[in-house]
């Protein structure tokens, strides 16, 4: 199952699509073609994908699944990092509860080394590009399943079960 497609922002030609449950493929022509990149990876139910827009050799993907709404969950072991376009990944989640089901990834638009994670436990953010984790907003609510800037960057949205929810930068 296809779950997730990114394109890389500087080249429209490389394409990465986490599938469930085989991990990380890499397309380098448009599509045409496809190549495992799962070197590293020691979890290959792959959900959601964000590349650096001013690295695109650097990308984290998030680990587990529950878009099936019972259906199918796995829990997840954390995020992991390339610093080479995808060829290699490690494990960069070690303060982040586990297990853990990562719904979504953004990387902030204004300071690249800022990645903001929703998953089933919280909204968790890192300011030194995946090294350490905190916890920004408990998770009373159930599961963060999207987030987003809004378009001057000023505004971070995220939705939950039954709401959308906004916060305001400092």
């Amino acid at each position: 199952r296809l779950c997730w497609i990114k394109f890389d922002p500087t080249n429209s030609d490389i394409i990465y699509a986490g599938l469930n449950p085989t991990g990380i493929y890499k397309s380098v022509d448009g599509g045409i073609t496809w190549v495992e990149k799962n070197v590293g990876l020691m979890e290959p139910v792959v959900y959601p994908i964000d590349i650096n827009p001013s690295n695109p050799n650097e990308i984290y993907v998030g680990t587990g699944y529950n878009r099936d709404q019972n259906l199918d969950v796995i829990k997840g072991i954390g995020i992991f990092k390339s610093i080479d376009g995808g060829e290699t990944w490690f494990d960069t989640s070690s303060n982040l509860p586990k297990p853990i089901i990562v719904n979504t990834i953004n990387i902030d638009p204004l300071d690249h080394s800022t990645v903001i994670i929703g998953t089933e436990k919280g909204l968790f953010v890192s300011q030194n590009s995946g090294n350490t984790w905190s916890l920004v907003q408990p998770t009373n609510f159930n599961s963060i399943y999207a987030l987003d800037f809004s378009s001057d960057f000023e505004t971070i949205y995220f939705s939950t079960d039954d709401s959308v929810w906004k916060g305001i930068r400092k």
